[in-house]
């Protein structure tokens, strides 16, 4: 089974350490890095084949990862593919209204790339 992932980020270096992470862990994983949420929309929208699990960063500009989580999931194509919201922030209440808008799961950017790797390997399997 191949899996593929879209990671949506405004920031390069985590894009690149992001990327990198995934092609550790397998690198037969399609990996996707977007900018904003409306390249994601724009792309999610002219695909046939819709990716197994989507990273989204929760801090960008114009349309914040709340925001694009909470358009994915009223869009009936697309609201079930499982979303990772991928942020710095450690709030517990940021947490929870990720959960009830529709989140898959909440990971907090880690400080360590062997700690980044751990996480994906548990949300990836």
């Amino acid at each position: 089974m191949s899996i593929t992932i879209l990671y949506v980020d405004d920031d390069s270096e985590d894009l690149a350490i992001f990327q990198e992470a995934i092609n550790d862990i397998n690198e037969n994983i399609r990996f996707i890095p977007l900018k904003s949420a409306q390249d994601a929309f724009a792309l999610l929208n002219r695909q046939t084949a819709l990716p197994n699990l989507i990273f989204v960063d929760i801090n960008m500009p114009v349309m914040d990862g709340k925001e694009f989580l909470k358009n994915l999931k009223i869009d009936k194509r697309l609201r079930n593919i499982p979303v990772i919201m991928y942020t710095t922030s450690r709030q517990q209440k940021e947490k929870d209204e990720c959960k009830d808008l529709g989140a898959h799961d909440f990971i907090t950017k880690t400080s360590t790339y062997p700690e980044l790797i751990q996480k994906l390997r548990t949300v990836i399997q």
